[in-house]
């Protein structure tokens, strides 16, 4: 009885810790093959992010596991207008915004010709309205023509923060953001994660017992052979380093670390080869660099078909050596799969598009009402993400564009589609410090009525203005109708809106009158 309550009392302690050890259905021990970079803040094994913790400078995303390409790689940022500070863009910060209304675009270029093989781009504003608005275009390696996104895919992850996803395999050099700018806070540009990191490494010889295959995959990029960071294998025919990965992942990019200085040029020549978990080869990729590098950068097709599970480096020919201080895999999830090992399973109600880190089915759809079928278009007062927002009252007839929000169908009592912001252009006589009133523009009155007259003018919207303020006001035609109100005889009564031109023409003048009469020609 005894050992019975102490065997009950240990399991239930026990399952209390594995409680307390999961996070998103992670365990304890899974996250132990995942490389911290929460700010040097990772108390806890399951990596999980204290919620003050910001990440390390180039990471972003779920246990800030995501490399961030614009801050990464060697990336220029300009802007339109020209020379504008968008620094808290890139600063990792989601809550430093841009609080420039004059930003138009921005544009990302990676020099040297690089090119990224372009995965995702996640935006954050502090305004979720306005999430719709942003739109990007892009340059794919080998191109000038900015050419937009194919086939994107939009997910939601929070309020303020989308994914834009391109479901084609592509390279770029560069792209460009723009859109309504003036509520963005940050912009990441996803290089994936890298699944090498503490994987299971294998090499065909060991120049000693300090320089194994693990050496390659154990987070440290120092390029000094002396430090004990790097594998290296004896002078050998075609020597080979080799990787299994804990999952099926859909790899993109590569990063070796050569040796630093001596002997880099040993290195040069290498062949990549992926291959899917029946170890049929996916690809292959040759080095064919004039100069030695210390750091490669390759891209690799990254076939969402085709998801990989083992990876092999190596050197053709006879005494070779083969010397590897890092390898950095960088990928994610295949289709249908999802969470840090990519070894869970969509739900039934998105079984090939769940998010890759939640498996929530939130992918979203702009100007459309049904994101799964993507088919229903916005109904006439709707428009954004789902549909979910109110088109302005200042749009005429309520209706708008249904990605952006702007009234594309003219405004009610403004003069500056599509935003409709500005008043109907304004024109001042001052008519009242003339001291002679009213009489003093009666040629001018003569004149806007025969305009109105002449142009079948049906009728005009009107308002209350002071007494102190009287304006001519010019404005652009709208076909829209608003009934009057009475005034007191404290304020003028004057229309606001010109009215539609019947039989085509320039916009009419509305024009001021100090009566409760309600102008109609």
């Amino acid at each position: 009885m005894k050992y019975s309550v102490l065997l009950k009392l240990y399991l239930f302690v026990l399952q209390i810790w594995a409680a307390e050890a999961q996070d998103n259905d992670y365990n304890v021990q899974e996250f132990s093959t995942y490389k911290c970079h929460c700010g040097g803040q990772c108390p806890r094994e399951d990596g999980r992010c204290p919620a003050d913790a910001q990440c390390d400078k180039g990471w972003f995303g779920l246990r800030c596991q995501y490399e961030d390409l614009l801050n990464t790689l060697d990336a220029k940022i300009t802007t339109q207008p020209k020379r504008l500070n968008v620094d808290c863009l890139s600063d990792g910060n989601d809550k430093t915004c841009n609080d420039n209304t004059n930003l138009k675009s921005i544009t990302v270029k990676w020099l040297d010709q690089i090119s990224i093989p372009l995965t995702f781009l996640r935006i954050v504003v502090s305004d979720p309205e306005f999430l719709s608005t942003l739109e990007f275009r892009l340059v794919e390696e080998g191109d000038t023509d900015i050419t937009p996104c194919h086939r994107p895919v939009y997910t939601l992850q929070g309020n303020n923060t989308m994914d834009i996803r391109c479901q084609d395999n592509i390279r770029i050099t560069s792209l460009v953001l723009f859109g309504n700018l003036s509520f963005l806070c940050s912009v990441y540009i996803s290089g994936g994660r890298n699944v090498a990191y503490r994987q299971s490494a294998l090499q065909t010889s060991n120049y000693t017992s300090l320089y194994e295959a693990a050496l390659a995959v154990d987070g440290n990029t120092d390029s000094k052979l002396e430090h004990n960071s790097c594998s290296h294998t004896n002078e050998e025919t075609s020597p080979k380093w080799s990787l299994t990965l804990q999952s099926n992942y859909v790899i993109n990019r590569v990063v070796l670390y050569n040796r630093d200085n001596f002997n880099l040029v040993r290195l040069q020549g290498f062949v990549i080869q992926t291959f899917d978990s029946n170890r049929n080869v996916i690809e292959v990729f040759k080095d064919k660099t004039l100069v030695p590098q210390r750091i490669y950068q390759v891209n690799l097709k990254g076939n969402v078909d085709h998801p990989v599970n083992l990876l092999s480096i190596s050197l053709e020919g006879r005494d070779k050596i083969l010397t590897l201080c890092e390898v950095e895999t960088y990928g994610e999830c295949p289709s249908g799969f999802w969470s840090l090992p990519c070894n869970k399973r969509c739900p039934t109600s998105c079984p090939d598009d769940c998010d890759r880190d939640t498996g929530a089915c939130n992918i979203v759809v702009i100007g459309r009402s049904n994101p799964q079928q993507c088919d229903a278009a916005c109904s006439n007062g709707r428009y954004g993400i789902n549909c979910r927002n109110d088109c302005s009252n200042e749009c005429i007839e309520g209706i708008c564009d249904v990605r952006t929000g702007l009234c594309d169908q003219e405004c009610n009592c403004y003069n500056d589609p599509p935003y409709c912001k500005t008043d109907v252009y304004k024109f001042n006589l001052e008519l009242v410090s003339f001291g002679i009133g009213c009489a003093a523009c009666g040629g001018l009155c003569i004149l806007v009525i025969l305009a109105l007259v002449l142009s079948k003018t049906i009728v005009c919207q009107c308002k209350q203005r002071s007494r102190l303020e009287p304006e001519l006001l010019f404005g652009k035609e709208r076909n829209h109708y608003n009934e009057h109100k009475e005034t007191s005889d404290d304020h003028f009564y004057e229309p606001v809106l010109s009215c539609r031109n019947n039989i085509g023409g320039n916009p009419i003048v509305a024009f001021r009158k100090d009566t409760t009469e309600y102008a109609e020609a």
